[in-house]
């Protein structure tokens, strides 16, 4: 029940205390929920960045790339290039002479050169690991479009859907005005007259239907954008 609370609190902006205190206050109805304004004309793509598994996958392709960068530089033979003065090592051809290795000079180079293929086989992996992490990268960002894509057509139907809802309980409601009028002035039945309250009671329950589907539809398009559509920096 306390998930429960969490949930619906975080669906309509509050704390689960402030929820249980306005629903016990008797304070709140659906209507007064806040809703945010229509979709604008224009929703740049670049919204999406603000969704966690996007820059998740982002931050994984950076570090990956940035791997093939470290592997490629341990193949550089890592020496101080000042203890070459002084040595006998004149040129560097010179540097797998026995007299150059004698200065310790030679052991540091020939180790990242002559490695039997280990370096090159670090480097081929971490290219191996940025290709992966790109694919997973293209794979989230389809997904994401495909979420908002299907979201937005569903928020598009439910809010299509509500407004015929309401103009069909406006109908009834007059409806039922109607028939109360004229079972008072004794023109219909009051079976006629209960038929017109059963109509207006299914209209009101067609009518919360709708606005759970609404708010159902409105709650995973924020979460498909990562936020929402208001205009919101994108970090």
């Amino acid at each position: 029940m306390e998930t429960l609370r969490g949930a619906l609190g975080t669906l309509v902006g509050m704390s689960p205390d402030e929820l249980l205190t306005t629903l016990d206050t008797g304070t709140s109805r659906l209507d007064d929920l806040a809703q945010p304004v229509g979709i604008p004309a224009v929703m740049p793509s670049a919204m999406l960045q603000r969704r966690p598994d996007i820059r998740s996958a982002e931050a994984a392709l950076i570090a990956a790339t940035a791997q093939i960068g470290v592997a490629e530089a341990n193949r550089l033979p890592s020496l101080n290039l000042s203890s070459f003065l002084g040595t006998t090592a004149a040129s560097t051809s010179d540097l797998f002479s026995d007299v150059a290795r004698t200065w310790g000079v030679g052991a540091s180079v020939m180790g990242p050169l002559f490695d039997f293929g280990r370096s090159q086989s670090g480097v081929e992996s971490a290219e191996a690991l940025a290709e992966q992490a790109e694919a997973q990268y293209r794979l989230t960002v389809l997904t994401a479009f495909n979420e908002v894509r299907d979201a937005l057509y569903s928020y598009d139907f439910s809010e299509r859907r509500l407004a015929a809802v309401d103009e069909q309980l406006e109908a009834v409601a007059r409806t039922r005005e109607l028939a109360v009028l004229m079972y008072d002035q004794g023109q219909v039945s009051q079976l006629e007259r209960l038929d017109a309250e059963r109509n207006l009671l299914s209209a009101r329950l067609a009518q919360a239907d709708a606005r759970r589907e609404q708010l159902a539809a409105t709650a995973t398009l924020f979460k498909a954008l990562g936020g929402g559509w208001q205009e919101t920096p994108v970090y």
